[in-house]
């Protein structure tokens, strides 16, 4: 853990140097037990499975929240040839011109595409705030507000005549994304058990895709993308958070936010007993009275003194990279443009959006897949071995954008761009968000989650506003950038990230100080035991001959 005041406490339980026992300064009398026996406590623990209402949490809030995250990125895809001219229509008549011109169109669509992730930006830099204000259960349902605010704005565009209107209500329900991916996660982390934890984070990324599939599969002509369908299909978005607004309150709240936030442990064990179907819930009880009593000896980190603590300096940059990785990997790129990207590929205008559809059930179907391998493959292997395919498969694909004069290249770049949607579900999508809630204790969780959702967005914000004119100026070799990135991005993680599945949060906190090369300084021990200062050392109580604490 970090104490904001003295540094770094309770981290090493104990260590051993030639036939001498060293005890590192303990926090509390429960903290000299050795971390070998916790372990072996731990080991014993009865496994949780899925319960009824940890399936019921789990998926309200998921597909409650996150699925009209994911249906609000992909809803604009498939009608922007009809809502452009909408636009143009619309400033004609207003301004009694003759014409919009092609550059003033592709401004305001990029305007339309990113504003929703600037909303993004701001709510991820709310998020922390408003969890520890509201507590993650009233924080998730207060915000359905906004989804069916900017739902309504979205479908009354076309009544008002007003391309402002369309592009506030993208702002408000991308304000409400950045709130679901900081809240979300969390709250899904902090209601499962240890051994379900990334099953049950990867219904976030999981829902996410089902709602851009949804989405894609409403944008059809034959459905609602229409001249008459479209501003449905956008009102549609409100929908999810209005059942989520009646169903979600009956969903037990975060046992961690009522133990930790409120000191309320009659309702956290209530909580736990309702979540695991089961009376005997002392063991994870034992584990969030500990984490408080640990609360109680350091304070809540704000952004700026997570951002100062060289502690946590090493677990923040690898949260962040993971971020930048999942958003500058193209993925967001692909489904804003992936008409233009599939135009370029010579493929019909009228074929586009079925391919488009296809894209988005593979998408979800790998996602689904993933959801039982989370738990045992790991975080390391699903993201890595999907980068390292990622970077061969974008430079397969500039190749091929760049000999489009031979049809067979035209098969081969949507190959390469449904290899790429594969490899992404499985592990920059959904990892990204549960790795941060897994890295950070509690009272740096907040701002962690704030700062990491935050560069997510940003940089979601700034790819979308830039990649088209990037895509103008550089053709096919865009791609090229992206595998940069990612190449980068797989090298930190693999010498810097720790596997955290199935893992404790002390264990994880030592795979951190040993990966930066800081054990010695962690454990305030020398490399040489016979240079060890004797005035820091004194007799621990009822300790054999020769056992010392520090």
């Amino acid at each position: 853990m970090y104490d904001t005041e003295n540094g770094l406490t309770d981290r090493w339980p104990s260590q051993s140097i030639g036939d001498s026992t060293y005890n590192i300064v303990p926090s509390s009398e429960g903290d000299e037990e050795s971390l070998s026996k916790q372990e072996e406590a731990s080991s014993l623990r009865r496994e949780t499975g899925w319960t009824l209402w940890l399936t019921i949490s789990a998926i309200t809030a998921s597909f409650g929240c996150s699925f009209a995250f994911g249906y609000n990125i992909g809803v604009i895809n498939s009608p922007q040839l009809i809502i452009t001219r909408f636009y143009n229509a619309s400033y004609i008549a207003r301004y009694n011109q003759t014409k919009v011109s092609e550059d003033t169109l592709e401004l305001l669509w990029s305007w339309t595409v990113s504003i929703f992730v600037a909303g993004g930006m701001l709510g991820s830099f709310a998020s922390g705030l408003v969890s520890n204000w509201l507590g993650r259960k009233r924080a998730i349902i207060a915000i359905q507000i906004l989804e069916i605010i900017g739902g309504i704005m979205m479908g009354l565009t076309k009544v008002c005549y007003s391309p402002e209107l369309l592009m506030c209500g993208r702002l408000v329900v991308g304000i409400y994304g950045g709130l679901v991916c900081g809240l979300v996660p969390i709250y899904l982390a902090e209601i499962s058990p240890k051994n379900l934890r990334g099953a049950t984070g990867t219904l976030h990324q999981l829902a996410l895709t089902v709602g851009i599939l949804v989405a894609q599969v409403l944008g059809l002509k034959e459905v609602l993308g229409t001249e008459g369908g479209w501003p449905v299909l956008l009102g549609l978005a409100g929908l999810p958070a209005l059942l989520a607004l009646f169903i979600f309150p009956l969903c037990p709240d975060s046992p961690n936010s009522l133990l930790l936030k409120n000191n309320d442990e009659k309702g956290a064990r209530e909580v736990l007993q309702k979540l695991r179907n089961a009376d005997d819930v002392d063991d994870e009880m034992d584990d969030i009275r500990k984490m408080a009593n640990q609360q109680d000896k350091v304070q809540t980190l704000s952004v700026k003194e997570l951002l100062c603590s060289a502690d946590l300096r090493l677990p923040l940059v690898v949260g962040v990279v993971m971020q930048l990785a999942q958003q500058l990997s193209g993925i967001n790129a692909v489904f804003f443009y992936s008409r233009e990207i599939f135009t370029t590929a010579n493929i019909p205008t009228d074929t586009i959006p079925y391919v488009i559809v296809g894209t988005g059930a593979i998408n979800v179907l790998m996602t689904l897949i993933t959801v039982p391998m989370m738990d045992r493959s790991g975080r390391r292997p699903l993201l890595l071995w999907p980068m390292l395919v990622i970077s061969i498969d974008f430079i397969l694909l500039v190749i091929a954008l760049n000999m489009l004069v031979y049809q067979a290249m035209s098969y081969v770049a949507i190959g390469a761009v449904i290899l790429f949607i594969v490899c992404f579900a499985v592990g920059l999508g959904p990892i990204p968000f549960i790795y941060v809630a897994e890295i950070f204790s509690q009272e740096a969780r907040g701002a962690a989650v704030t700062v990491c959702m935050f560069v997510n967005h940003s940089s979601n914000f700034v790819l979308a506003m830039s990649f088209p004119f990037i895509q103008k100026a550089m053709g096919a070799y865009t791609f090229l950038i992206f595998v940069v990135i990612v190449v980068g991005a797989a090298m930190l993680i693999f010498f810097r990230a720790p596997e955290t599945k199935n893992r404790t949060l002390k264990e994880i906190e030592m795979d951190f100080d040993r990966m930066r090369g800081r054990r010695q300084k962690a454990l305030h021990l020398p490399d040489n035991p016979d240079d060890m200062p004797t005035t820091r050392l004194m007799p621990a109580e009822g300790a054999r001959e020769g056992d010392t604490r520090v």
